[in-house]
């Protein structure tokens, strides 16, 4: 969907201990995108509310490399309180099929 606005795939973010913080794409315009694949059924309420907090802080941090936009591309669908919870933070929330 994106192939004409990338402009770099797999940016490394920072260095870290245990791996590298990085970002998924970056679209012209300095756009980072993360794309995520869950099978949302499988998430109890505890384990759901738990990875939208993990979201939530990675998506924030994101901020501090200066992005004019962050934006979480879900495929097949995202349930209401992540996408409220993401968007709430400030970040745009797609989902494509």
């Amino acid at each position: 969907k994106y192939t004409d606005e990338i402009e770099e795939m797999g940016r490394v973010l920072e260095v870290i201990q245990g791996g590298n913080k990085e970002i998924d794409f970056v679209l012209k315009g300095n756009v980072f995108v993360n794309v995520k694949n869950y099978d949302w059924a499988a998430y109890d309420a505890y384990v759901l509310a738990t990875e939208t907090n993990k979201m939530v802080d990675q998506a924030r941090s994101f901020f501090k490399y200066n992005p004019s936009a962050v934006k979480y591309v879900f495929k097949g669908s995202v349930p209401d309180s992540v996408r409220q919870a993401l968007e709430a933070a400030g970040i745009i929330v797609e989902v494509i099929p």
